[in-house]
């Protein structure tokens, strides 16, 4: 599963529209926009890490690993 599924599947189980994961995440919405369309198909571990604190999962899951 490609990253931009997990992301977009986790925020919907978290019930997070995309400007909430933004906001609880400090990441831009432009960024979480990007992520879950495929436009920016990877991400960093610091970036994986604030996402996956959010979405209840872990980095190495949304990470690939």
């Amino acid at each position: 599963m490609r990253l931009a599924a997990k992301v977009q599947r986790a925020r919907k189980q978290a019930k997070l529209n995309p400007y909430q994961l933004a906001e609880r995440s400090g990441l831009n919405s432009a960024t979480i926009y990007n992520i879950e369309s495929g436009k920016q198909p990877s991400v960093t571990a610091p970036t994986a890490q604030k996402l996956a604190s959010v979405l209840d999962v872990s980095a190495a899951y949304l990470l690939g690993v």
